[in-house]
């Protein structure tokens, strides 16, 4: 499923993702709260791969396929 991702620390050791979902405007929201703390923070819209684990989502795998900001 194709969703928006907001990433901090895009390609590092350290990378999170703050935000996944299919409102735009909400990653927008949380990229401009997380901004304000972190300086490497995108959002990109990516297609997602989930596993159920306890009846609670886990992201396995993303491919990024447009960076957004």
């Amino acid at each position: 499923m194709v969703e928006f991702l907001v990433i901090i620390d895009m390609k590092s050791y350290d990378e999170d993702i703050g935000y996944c979902g299919l409102s735009e405007i909400e990653a927008y929201k949380v990229y401009k709260s997380l901004k304000l703390k972190h300086k490497r923070v995108n959002i990109v819209k990516a297609k997602v791969e989930k596993t159920l684990i306890r009846n609670v989502e886990f992201i396995v795998n993303y491919k990024i396929i447009e960076i957004i900001k």
